[in-house]
């Protein structure tokens, strides 16, 4: 296993934290919080959203969703990823149309459009995803949020109430909320980053970097979860 798989399987792991508070679909999920989902499924309901600013939310169009495929290893040996542009029945993997991306920053750091690795791994999902600036996480049906703004680190996680409504209204509610550990204004030192954290938790994502760092894993981690197997 080369460090791009490693990657990529790492990425998994994290996503298994969003995904074990569900069940088959149509069950009753098993969730602390919510007995059925409160937030929009596009899977189950493709139908636009409309936004504050009079803008539509529309999935992906048919002809830019991608679905990940098996590699031909003897065509391509080294290689993890492969893709096609078009919907086939026996798929077995997951695929990430309906992945949605909520910036929450206003733009000020973005999901990183393109993911390349060795032996010719590249994707590019930016075209093939929900995403857009804003919104009401449940309304958009966000399950990937990025803020790369002070106040998103040790400000959260060292505080105990902050972590039980991090907890309840963004971790179970199937949204992975991140942010850069940076200590913005206090960490000065141009060759390394510090954080100030007292508990690392596995509800919230955190890059030991400053602004859009943390954007670079949730391409990876929308890459992994779209090789989960199709239910």
């Amino acid at each position: 296993m080369n460090k791009h798989q490693r990657i990529v399987t790492i990425s998994c792991i994290c996503l298994l934290f969003l995904l074990l508070s569900f069940d088959a679909v149509g069950d009753e999920i098993k969730n602390p919080y919510y007995k059925t989902p409160i937030w929009k499924l596009w899977s189950l309901d493709s139908s636009p959203v409309s936004l504050p600013n009079n803008k539509m939310l529309t999935p992906p169009s048919p002809d830019k969703r991608i679905y990940p495929d098996d590699v031909d290893t003897e065509k391509h040996p080294g290689r993890f990823l492969a893709y096609r542009n078009n919907d086939w029945p026996g798929r077995k993997y997951a695929g990430i149309w309906d992945d949605v991306y909520s910036n929450r920053d206003n733009g000020h750091g973005y999901i990183r459009p393109i993911w390349s690795g060795e032996n010719g791994d590249s994707v590019k999902i930016i075209d093939s995803i929900i995403h857009l600036k804003g919104g009401h996480p449940y309304q958009v049906g966000a399950n990937f949020t990025s803020q790369s703004t002070t106040g998103m680190g040790h400000d959260i996680t060292n505080n105990g109430s902050n972590m039980e409504q991090l907890e309840k209204f963004i971790y179970f509610a199937d949204i992975l909320m991140s942010g850069p550990a940076h200590a913005s204004y206090i960490d000065r030192d141009i060759k390394t980053s510090y954080d100030h954290y007292q508990a690392l938790v596995p509800i919230f994502y955190n890059s030991m970097g400053s602004s859009d760092s943390e954007t670079m894993a949730l391409t990876k981690m929308i890459i992994a979860g779209g090789i989960c197997p199709k239910i």
